[in-house]
Order: C-alpha cells, then sequence, then structure tokens
C-alpha cells in the first residue's frame, strides 16, 4: 500500500532534498516550510509529485523530474513560480502535464521561465513586478482572469526578441 509521502513544516534552512526518487504516495513532497530540491525524481505518486503550500520557502528547485504522478506534477503558489527551473521534467506522463498554480497573488517581483508545461492559472492578482519569458504558456481556468494592481503591478511580457511566443489561453476553447 501506499505510504503518506514526505511533509515539510519546518524552516530549517539545512532542509534539503538531492539526488532522491519520492514515489507511491498519496503527494510525494508537501511543503509548508523550507526545502531545497534538487536532482531528484518524484513519480508514481497518485497526487501531485510536489505540492508548496504557501507561506514555504524554496531556495533553490533544480533540475529534478516530475512523472507519472495522479494529478499534476507539482502546485505551488502564484508567488513561488518564479523559484522553478526550466530545466526540471514537467510534462512526463503525469494525469496533467501542467504546473498548478494555488493562490494568485503575486507579491514579489519574479520571472516566470518558459517551461515544457504550461502554468494552469485562476485569477492572478500582480501586486509585483511579473515577467513572463518567450515560450512561456499561461493557461486560464473558466471564468478567470489577471488584475495587474494598481501602485507596484507590472506585467512584462515581451517576446519581440524572441522567436518564441509567450501564450495566454483558456483551459478550453470558447
Amino acid at each position: 500500500g501506499y505510504w503518506n509521502g514526505l511533509y515539510f513544516d519546518s524552516n530549517n534552512p539545512s532542509n534539503s532534498l538531492a539526488y532522491t526518487t519520492v514515489s507511491y504516495a498519496p503527494d510525494g513532497v508537501t511543503v509548508d516550510g523550507y526545502l531545497s530540491v534538487t536532482d531528484s525524481t518524484f513519480e508514481n505518486n497518485s497526487g501531485y509529485g510536489i505540492e508548496i503550500n504557501d507561506g514555504s520557502t524554496i531556495p533553490e528547485f533544480a533540475r529534478n523530474e516530475l512523472s507519472a504522478n495522479g494529478e499534476a506534477p507539482i502546485e505551488v503558489p502564484a508567488d513561488l513560480v518564479g523559484s522553478l527551473d526550466s530545466e526540471t521534467t514537467y510534462a512526463s506522463d503525469n494525469e496533467h502535464d501542467r504546473i498548478e498554480l494555488a493562490g494568485g497573488d503575486i507579491e514579489t517581483a519574479q520571472t516566470w521561465s518558459a517551461m515544457d508545461a504550461p502554468y494552469f492559472c485562476g485569477d492572478l492578482s500582480i501586486d509585483a513586478e511579473l515577467t513572463i519569458d518567450p515560450g512561456a504558456t499561461l493557461q486560464f481556468q473558466e471564468d478567470t482572469y489577471i488584475d495587474v494592481a494598481d501602485g507596484d503591478g507590472k506585467l512584462v511580457a515581451d517576446a519581440s526578441n524572441s522567436d518564441a511566443t509567450i501564450t495566454f489561453e483558456g483551459q478550453n476553447e470558447s
């Protein structure tokens, strides 16, 4: 049977997973604290490979493989998406090959890189500078939107110096 996976609610900066495989759990890893993740594999979990909750700190997330998970490879708050790297494999035989965003408030300046899977978004509220790299795809749930907030909110989506475009699309065709 399944075990219950790894749960990090500690804010100890020494928490890390490197060259690690986590498999056959409901959610492979749940983060409610501090965790660095590098060169690791999260596979065959019945839910998410990794679930990162609001208020967590992810100082490094690089060169990972998230495959064959029963939901999406990862669920992450919008304000932590800038912590993810484009060298990680997200689209690899998961039930939903997409980066699922939980919570849509972006309060720290960040860049969202082009990934091998789309960002799957609900409503987004941008209260800091958000830069979207060429090649990125943002896919939105039905009846959702982006609010570039008055004050410090800023959205930069400029692919004019690239062969790749930036795509904003609905989950379903209208």
